[in-house]
């Protein structure tokens, strides 16, 4: 599934406190696992890795782990192929980038978001596809 950091444990820890939660078991291995992977999964691929390790993990706890931290701003909720969520535990302004071909999808730093005077931004997402430099050769 993924090799254990006690770094990404403890910010997955804070990012359960942060949202109000009680830190159990199966939230804080929800919480780990969007940290510690940077392929921004699905609600699906997060129970089928996580319930291999925690059997007592329901999808509805996964569901419901994944809402709560996306309505408190922990992690955000791409919606970059029609009728999927994906997760992501990068929260500063970056967009993404999903590959026609191999269908992966990729973060793109963002350094010059523009300032809007008259707005209050809370979220940006952009969206990006095409190939990716794999793909492309």
């Amino acid at each position: 599934m993924y090799n254990y950091s006690p770094d990404i444990s403890a910010k997955a820890l804070r990012l359960i406190a942060d949202c109000g939660l009680r830190p159990s078991p199966q939230r804080i291995a929800v919480a780990y696992y969007v940290l510690a992977n940077r392929t921004h999964p699905t609600v699906d691929e997060i129970y089928t890795d996580i319930k291999a390790t925690c059997p007592s993990l329901s999808k509805t706890t996964v569901y419901n782990t994944l809402r709560a931290l996306v309505e408190s701003n922990c992690i955000i909720e791409l919606t970059i192929e029609p009728g999927t969520s994906r997760f992501d535990g990068t929260t500063s302004p970056h967009a993404h980038f999903r590959c026609n071909s191999c269908k992966r999808i990729f973060d793109i730093d963002m350094p010059h978001i523009p300032k809007l005077s008259d707005f209050d931004v809370g979220n940006v997402q952009v969206y990006l596809s095409g190939l990716c430099p794999c793909c492309k050769n």
